[in-house]
């Protein structure tokens, strides 16, 4: 910890007539490093002896505001004007948790002084500073204190420290007096409180101690009595990103005031029902020399906490002469949250974590605390009220039981140019990122995009610079960073045509961007009841938002269609298309899928006009293969017009995908534009995707589809092998151009293994193992596993014997011959036999017409004999493809 991050009083005083200037405290709620603290005020005060009723005093604000009650001791601040202009004298302290429970020990600096304080216990002199029979008032010299009050009003300063509940109070006395300002005491219950604090013999300061929760001092910082040790790290609360193997090394450092010896620590799992992990051995962490700083590590951490880490000094006789602990050290996920508005706590209400392992960084003091929000402002551009990070911590813990930490860093009202390299944001987002280390975080959570719509930014524009902050923040990190990109457009105040253009920009970064992921999509939450004014999200949006954040994080694969059956908008009457709202789920796309589609692009309900027999009354409005009485409709004015909706699903190896659509025909007059089916992966189509016009709908209709709905599937295969994280996506699309229509409804999308896929599950249970790639050979049988797949009986991780060719007689002729068995499920692709004389040519196996090859014709078998009266010598191989 540094010292400018200790806290801080400055007081000015002098001793008058064997009296001194006391600084008093008095104190508001607040919250600070994860535990409750109180925020301190100070205040020069006359100290006078009152009835033993402990009647209270008024005192007039330092600020100028209006009088309040004081009781006891507290008051707001004075800094003389020399403390404001930077010269005045500072005391600085941190005290160290009670060795013995009865005293402590202060470490203060005043100016180039420094010493060390005994104190009795905290309990009993904050027992003696809060006795009550004691009134204070703010008085000058030899004058009343209203009168003083109004000369001093206009130097009076407010210097604000913080002060942890239950921990000791502090007071401060310097050389230097305020002007126009005098302290008299003259009861010696007081007198009696300041020497249970200290023995005054020169300048004395003692201030408010830090506890020993977690809280350190920097090595160095301060002196320490001999015999002491000091510890830096770990913080409280703190968590320690795990690694791919579930574990992590947690830092000790400190400083050890003492003869030479040698530091020790373990990691111990803390009691409690919801903590756990794998408890450490003692390590050593380094042999020091007499008062000397030290650094280690405790090495391979079972991810898991809270934890509880313990330090020991050893001497030269080992025995063990100091010790101390850090309690609530973590071995888990860290996030570093970026963006606007909606990840900078400005939704409402509130939010509490569900778990107590859920931990925010606070970058000034680079201390943990309870990630209650609101989140530590990091940017100085966050808000006070609610956010999704509580909840999607909760929701990690809940699925893996190890600790969360937050580091907030996002920005309300941020356009990503001002996330731009060179930028403050950026500087503290790399600065961050390089604090945490190589590896040190999971992943960058990036909201940003709703300020975009409203400047109108392309698709192309927000890719480009979302790519450049993220190149820029991984190199300055050292280490390719994950970053998961939401999809954040709708602004109250922007259309359409200017978030479908983010939107876009968003997906295509994440279709280009290795270690890059899809996170929450929230632009529907408007249309979902889930904001607390027009942009900001209630307690539904904000717990959506941590789920949704979750999901993306877990991987949760779902290949239901949001809205897919167009029920989800608002219900309209017979007749009636709405084209200029949002649809729930969907994106309406232009051709390149950069922008809107224009033209009459949403949905409607139809009715006789279009569609005999759906009239809501008496007809109930729905057709076969129609769900629900709404159907999305394309009406665009350019071709390739499109509906767009990224699934929250990943593609997947050997799988076979199956896009279903019911596609309407009208018997108005209106022209049948055609249709199109993709299944997509990060932007691209799998495979030639389905395509057709009236005609083709008409033969899959059985003749004529005029006034109905067919379904029309489109199946897509995927590869063997695929590469990590691309986002699924279904589009369907009318190429036909303006006065054309394409309507559809009850979109669905299933997907099952293909049979090598099967056989990969059968064997491995995964699709994407390493060995069970076709040209893998995990058993080392000579046989890969696309051949092994297709023969019976073999097992691709057992050696198997290749079939010994066997001596056969067939019409008095010897025929050499072998046997495969093949797998009955031609499915799975075709194996067959190749014949070489010199192992140079190789052909197919086949019957020749003399005989002296023949390949019979059996059932479940691959088979060949070859006539050995002609045939020497001759080389066989196998060959397979799916």
């Amino acid at each position: 910890m540094r010292p400018d991050l200790f806290p801080r009083l400055v007081v000015g005083g002098r001793r008058l007539q064997g009296f001194f200037q006391v600084a008093a405290m008095g104190f508001d709620d607040a919250l600070h490093q994860g535990t409750r603290f109180r925020r301190a005020r100070f205040a020069v005060f006359d100290l006078r002896q009152t009835d033993r009723g402990g009647k209270a005093g008024r005192q007039k604000d330092g600020q100028g505001g209006e009088s309040r009650e004081t009781e006891g001791i507290h008051g707001t601040g004075f800094v003389p004007d020399s403390a404001r202009a930077g010269n005045a004298s500072v005391g600085q302290m941190e005290e160290k948790k009670p060795t013995d429970g009865e005293r402590s020990v202060v470490h203060a600096s005043l100016r180039t002084q420094r010493f060390v304080v005994d104190s009795p216990s905290r309990d009993g002199c904050r027992e003696a500073f809060r006795r009550r029979g004691s009134e204070a008032e703010a008085t000058g010299p030899g004058g009343s204190a209203a009168s003083s009050r109004r000369q001093r009003v206009g130097r009076i300063r407010t210097a604000k420290s913080w002060v942890p509940r239950g921990s000791g109070w502090s007071i401060a006395f310097s050389s230097v007096p305020p002007k126009g300002a005098g302290i008299r005491m003259a009861t010696p219950r007081y007198l009696a409180f300041f020497r249970c604090w200290a023995r005054f013999a020169a300048l004395l300061m003692l201030v408010a101690s830090a506890g020993a929760r977690g809280e350190v001092v920097s090595p160095g910082a301060v002196p320490l009595a001999p015999g002491t040790i000091a510890l830096s790290l770990p913080k409280s609360r703190q968590v320690i990103q795990r690694d791919a193997s579930n574990h992590a090394d947690i830092q000790v450092q400190g400083t050890w005031s003492g003869s030479p010896a040698r530091i020790e620590a373990r990691a111990v799992v803390m009691s409690g029902a919801t903590n756990n992990g794998v408890a450490t051995d003692w390590v050593p962490i380094a042999d020091v020399a007499a008062s000397q700083a030290f650094a280690g590590v405790i090495p391979g951490v079972t991810a898991g906490g809270w934890y509880q880490v313990e330090v020991r000094v050893i001497d030269a006789d080992a025995g063990v002469v100091a010790t101390g602990t850090v309690e609530r050290v973590g071995v888990g996920d860290v996030f570093v949250t970026a963006g606007q508005s909606n990840a900078a706590c400005f939704g409402s209400p509130a939010q509490t974590p569900a778990d107590d392992r859920i931990s925010a960084y606070t970058l000034s003091t680079r201390s943990w605390r309870w990630a209650k929000d609101p989140q530590p402002d990091n940017s100085a551009g966050m808000g006070t009220g609610g956010s999704p990070w509580p909840r999607l911590g909760s929701l990690l813990v809940q699925s893996n039981p190890v600790p969360v930490g937050f580091v907030g860093l996002a920005y309300g009202g941020t356009s990503i140019s001002q996330w731009a390299p060179g930028t403050d944001l950026f500087r503290n987002l790399t600065n961050t990122l390089v604090r945490f280390g190589t590896n040190g975080v999971r992943a960058v959570l990036w909201h940003q995009g709703e300020s975009d719509s409203l400047a109108s930014t392309s698709a192309a524009n927000y890719a480009k610079q979302l790519s450049n902050i993220v190149a820029r923040a991984r190199s300055a990190a050292g280490w390719p960073v994950p970053w998961g990109i939401a999809e954040a457009s709708f602004h109250p105040s922007a259309t359409r045509s200017q978030e479908e253009p983010v939107a876009a920009g968003q997906r295509l970064f994440v279709a280009g961007t290795p270690d890059s992921f899809r996170g929450a999509r929230t632009d529907d939450f408007n249309l979902e009841g889930k904001l607390s004014d027009t942009v900001h999200f209630n307690a539904t949006g904000l717990d959506d938002h941590g789920r949704l954040w979750a999901e993306a994080l877990w991987g949760v694969e779902s290949l239901t269609p949001k809205n897919g059956n167009f029920e989800a908008n608002a219900a309209l009457a017979d007749g009636i298309t709405i084209t200029g709202a949002r649809i729930i789920g969907w994106n309406r796309l232009n051709g390149t899928g950069t922008g809107i589609a224009v033209g009459a692009n949403g949905y409607f309900n139809p009715d006789a006009r279009t569609y005999p027999n759906t009239a809501d009354i008496p007809d109930g409005g729905v057709l076969p293969n129609m769900n629900g009485r709404h159907v999305g409709t394309l009406g665009s004015s350019a071709t390739n017009g499109a509906f767009l909706q990224t699934l929250g699903a990943r593609l997947k190896p050997s799988t076979v995908y199956t896009l279903a659509v019911a596609l309407g025909v009208r018997t108005n007059a209106a022209v049948f534009g055609g249709y199109r089916l993709d299944v997509l992966a990060n932007g691209v189509p799998i495979g030639t995707g389905t395509a057709g016009d009236l005609t083709t709908l008409n033969a899959l209709a059985g003749g004529n589809a005029a006034g109905a709905f067919t379904v029309v599937s489109c199946i897509v295969t995927s590869a063997v092998v695929v590469p990590p994280n691309q986002q699924l996506a279904i589009r369907i699309a009318k190429p036909g151009g303006a006065g054309t229509y394409l309507d559809f409804d009850d979109v669905r999308v299933s997907s099952r293994p293909t049979p090598y896929g099967q056989w990969q599950l059968l064997h491995w249970k995964s699709l994407t193992d390493p060995a069970s790639i076709p040209e893998a050979d995990p058993d080392g049988d000579g046989l890969p596993n696309l051949i092994e797949s297709q023969l019976a009986g073999m097992d691709p991780r057992v050696p198997d014997a290749l079939p010994v060719p066997a001596i056969v007689q067939v019409d008095g002729e010897e025929y050499f011959q072998v046997r495969f068995p093949r797998n009955p499920d031609p499915a799975f692709g075709t194996v067959g036999l190749q014949i070489s004389y010199d192992l140079k040519s190789w052909d197919d196996a086949a019957s020749t017409p003399g005989g002296d090859v023949v390949v019979p014709d059996e059932a479940g078998v691959l088979a060949v004999r070859i006539r050995r009266r002609t045939t020497p010598s001759v080389f066989l191989r196998l060959w397979a493809r799916p």
